[in-house]
């Protein structure tokens, strides 16, 4: 009898070590087809297991006739806010070769931030850093992301969502929208920038089901009480049993 609640406790141990590792098993999502840009097509949300990070978004801008004049936008689950960032820096030849943008966005087509050039000085590749003051106060919750060429500016009833350097604006920004932007309707002006991407992402993960996947801290209260029993089952076996 002994034996068996050994080897259940243990077994008990290994269940919530492996769902702890599960939680934060790291995944890369690659766009399916041709991703739509909030505005025409369809966004597409970023999938996986429950409860994993991801750590990027691999992807493609096309051209569309005469010049690429493709966006592409992912629903994206942002876990931790405060850590959030998205960037296409650092990759290698070949992938994020071009003079790209990327944006945020509310569900509700509101911006919430946008990044043209690297603040760090990375070139025309853009960065959405951590801590900064449009994302640092947000929800854990789905968000838009979305990116384009450079010059290919999300736009409200015909104005510009986001300051740009189309207007003079410091392109190594990292800006909120304008005072009284509405919801994205379209996009002013165009872009010949493109090809394929890789955006580096932190703060993301893909939203824990619900009911099914504890929380780390719940997964250590339980690893810890499976070890407490084993250790407790193991004195109780080493006496005689009571008469």
């Amino acid at each position: 009898m002994a034996q068996k609640m050994i080897k259940a406790a243990a077994l008990a141990g290994f269940a919530l070590a492996a769902a702890s590792t599960a939680f934060a098993t790291p995944i890369s999502y690659t766009e399916v087809g041709d991703a739509g840009d909030i505005v025409t097509g369809t966004v597409q949300t970023v999938t996986g297991a429950a409860g994993s990070t991801v750590t990027s978004i691999n992807g493609a801008l096309t051209a569309n006739g005469g010049g690429i004049t493709d966006g592409d936008a992912y629903k994206i689950y942002i876990s931790s806010p405060s850590a959030f960032s998205a960037s296409t820096t650092g990759f290698t030849p070949g992938v994020n070769s071009f003079d790209s943008e990327l944006f945020l966005f509310n569900l509700n087509g509101t911006g919430i931030v946008m990044n043209d050039d690297d603040p760090g000085g990375s070139g025309s590749q853009s960065s959405i850093t951590a801590g900064n003051a449009f994302t640092a106060g947000l929800s854990a919750g789905y968000y838009y992301l979305l990116i384009t060429g450079s010059g290919m500016d999300p736009s409200s009833a015909g104005s510009l969502i986001f300051p740009s350097w189309t207007d003079g604006s410091d392109a190594t920004g990292v800006y909120g929208p304008k005072a009284g932007a509405g919801a994205i309707t379209g996009f002013g002006g165009s872009s010949n920038e493109g090809g394929a991407y890789s955006i580096a992402l932190k703060g993301v993960g893909i939203a824990p089901a619900v009911g099914t996947v504890p929380e780390p801290g719940t997964l250590w209260l339980g690893l810890t009480a499976g070890l407490t029993l084993l250790a407790a089952v193991r004195r109780r076996a080493g006496k005689p049993d009571a008469q």
